[in-house]
């Protein structure tokens, strides 16, 4: 036998074989694990961006209430209370129940001086007036040519430029601010010279977005023109360079793009992943928008790849080694194994059924090992897609949906609405609209708890979904704040009937068992149609609101159809507050 005979050959040629199998197995493996890791990091960076956009979203509807709310009390007839100290005393209590918020203004735009303001400063609040605020006019000048009714969001502000209370300190370096108004109405519906001005530090606003941040993230804000970019960390919110963010965002290979997600990219120069989304929301009538770029460490997502990777070098070494010893007794069985493996990952790979894959046979070997390795690496990654699909599917409920009720929420019904609009200009069609409002909601919250409270609006949702047809859309807007859409309809005779239908079901007793109660349910309803009282989702809703509050001045229990009121079968005198 000669030093360089045929076993000699046979085993170099499997050991090379052998290696070279083991390294493709490896590389496939190592290459297809490190797709799926990125894009399950990039799904749920997606959805990490959605909940804080919607978060940062909520907090600035947040603030357009309370100005709403100051702005209606505004032209409310007080006996024997100055307007000004009741709005002063709203500002007040509005800071004490949100220390979030900086400031509190109330302005005269004539002469930009302060009526008063209310502030947080030193871990108190302090109330000054007569100071001028000519520092807030150019980022306010906006608000001036608002229509009566719109709000007014300004654009990321350096909180060093604006005035100081009395005894506050001043802002950290490097932090901004956003300002809200909202101009007071004049008794004839316009606009007075007098504004309301909400001062909302970026510092205090940050904390909800801050919640469970991993370290391996981070959040940046800026304004929809790349200036005044913010880091949002776990302790400030600290200014960095406007170029760094936008520098970044020139240069990613898009990966995927999501309308309600955001735009989901990787930057390997940058070794990160991050997502951009949009923050708009349509409280405010000079629609002012801000970028929100959630980043994620690209070696933190692949962590566990490295792993693999290691593990395969060990498992491709291990095997050459024995494939060069035992090369003439297992020429045979080394390359079928193989070659099942390399089938199995690149069947996998191509998202075959797993069913319609052959499942690999694991010994003891080295081979059998490598095997095991592939196949617990797939069910893994199975698991984990899983997982990942049911929480999207989730969050699309939750995004959608009333938690309690399973209704469609407001966000959802107005999306609606826009597209039934659409299609009735198109095809000359009517549908109506009824706000139904619960008749002493409260009272019941207050007597019998909130539990009871909720097995009651249970009731009323179910009442409802069985009163209206299948093309009907019924949904929940706030608290005992109820709207069905009908479509289509033809007249307001139609929609009246429905809603007298509606009240018949709610009259009916309401026997709660396990808590040994009756409960009777009466409701206020408004109705409004297409195209006669509006023609976007926000005047139709109004109108039905505003037909619902004449329902409740006409005796509550009752359908009002805007303009004309149809009597019910019965009402109350008793007082009616929402929960």
């Amino acid at each position: 036998m000669t030093l360089f005979g045929i076993t000699f050959r046979l085993s170099i040629i499997l050991v090379i074989f052998a290696a070279l199998s083991s390294g493709l197995t490896g590389y496939y493996a190592y290459e297809n694990n490190r797709a799926l890791l990125i894009e399950r990091a990039g799904a749920d960076l997606q959805n990490y961006a959605q909940t804080r956009s919607y978060l940062l979203q909520t907090a600035l509807g947040a603030v357009v209430q309370d100005i709403n709310i100051m702005r209606i009390a505004s032209n409310a007839e007080t006996k024997g209370s100055n307007p000004t100290e009741v709005l002063r005393n709203l500002a007040h209590a509005v800071i004490y129940a949100h220390p979030e918020y900086q400031d509190f203004y109330l302005i005269n735009t004539q002469n930009w001086q302060e009526i008063f303001r209310v502030s947080h400063a030193q871990e108190k609040i302090t109330i000054s007036s007569q100071n001028s605020v000519s520092a807030l006019r150019p980022y306010l000048l906006g608000a001036l040519e608002l229509a009566p009714g719109q709000f007014f969001l300004s654009d990321l502000i350096p909180s060093a430029a604006l005035p100081l209370a009395p005894g506050q300190d001043a802002a950290p370096r490097g932090t901004s601010s956003v300002l809200i108004s909202a101009p007071l109405s004049q008794k004839n519906g316009l606009n007075s010279t007098f504004m309301i001005v909400a001062h909302i530090n970026l510092n205090n606003l940050a904390a909800a977005l801050r919640v469970d941040l991993p370290a391996s993230r981070q959040i940046y804000l800026t304004n929809d023109k790349g200036e005044q970019t913010h880091l949002i960390n776990k302790e400030q919110v600290a200014a960095v360079p406007d170029a760094l963010l936008w520098n970044i965002l020139s240069r990613p290979n898009k990966m995927e793009t999501c309308a309600e997600c955001g735009s989901l990219s990787m930057d390997q120069k940058e070794q990160q992943i991050f997502v951009q989304s949009q923050v708009q929301s349509v409280d405010f009538g000079n629609q002012r928008a801000f970028a929100m770029v959630i980043t994620e460490s690209l070696d933190e997502t692949l962590r566990q790849n490295s792993m693999l990777a290691e593990h395969l070098w060990r498992i491709t070494f291990s095997f050459g080694v024995v494939a060069l010893l035992l090369a003439w007794f297992f020429s045979l069985a080394i390359t079928s194994p193989l070659k099942k493996i390399l089938v199995s990952i690149r069947r996998f790979s191509a998202g075959e059924n797993p069913e319609t894959i052959p499942p690999l046979k694991k010994g003891k070997d080295e081979i059998g090992l490598l095997a095991s390795a592939v196949e617990d690496m797939q069910n893994q990654i199975r698991i984990q897609l899983t997982a990942l699909e049911e929480n999207h599917q989730a969050m699309q409920y939750m995004a959608h949906h009333d938690p309690l009720t399973g209704l469609a929420n407001r966000m959802t019904f107005t999306s609606l609405m826009e597209n039934t609009i659409a299609q009735a200009q198109r095809h000359n069609r009517k549908f109506a609209i009824l706000f139904i409002d619960l008749d002493k909601f409260k009272l019941v919250n207050d007597t019998h708890g909130h539990h009871v409270g909720d097995l009651l609006l249970l009731a009323v949702a179910s009442r409802m979904k069985k009163c209206v047809r299948t093309s009907d859309v019924v949904a929940r807007l706030a608290g005992d704040e109820f709207v069905a859409m009908l479509n289509p309809i033809h007249n307001g005779d139609e929609a009246r009937l429905v809603g007298e239908k509606l009240l018949r079901h709610f009259n009916e007793p309401l026997v709660l068992e396990n808590e040994g109660l009756t409960l009777n349910i009466q409701a206020s309803i408004g109705i409004s149609l297409y195209p006669e009282h509006g023609s976007t989702p926000q005047t139709l809703i109004e109108a039905a609101d505003g037909a619902m509050y004449n329902s409740k001045g006409s005796g509550r229990n009752i359908c009002t159809l805007a303009p004309t009121v149809f009597p019910a079968t019965e009402n109350t005198d008793d007082g009616d507050e929402k929960a």
